[in-house]
């Protein structure tokens, strides 16, 4: 597998890509932050297979803080979209079925 240093088609650095990330609606940082858990969750699960366990628990670990991440993330927007504009697309605030929104 390869893990590169770059993104190769995204010419800015790593902290510029972490401020545009950061500067999504909450609703698409979620979707962002559920996406990456699973990519990462398969990750651990690729090298648990492969006999690594060590790094599978680390990366296991990451995937559920991500998770979370996620989760506090969902949780903003439902805070937020009330606020948005109305006529913004997907401005709800209906939690997710992913992610319910704790009362």
């Amino acid at each position: 597998m390869n893990h590169p240093i770059r993104i190769e088609h995204y010419p800015a650095s790593l902290s510029e890509l972490a401020e545009e990330i950061g500067d999504l609606r909450y609703d698409a940082l979620r979707d962002f932050l559920r996406d990456l858990s699973a990519k990462i969750e398969r990750d651990s699960e690729a090298d648990s297979g492969r006999g690594r366990a060590k790094l599978s628990a680390s990366l296991a670990a990451c995937a559920a803080q991500l998770a979370d991440a996620a989760q506090d993330a969902e949780t903003a927007w439902c805070i937020a979209a009330p606020f948005m504009p109305p006529d913004l697309p997907g401005a709800t605030s209906e939690p997710s079925e992913t992610f319910p929104v704790p009362v």
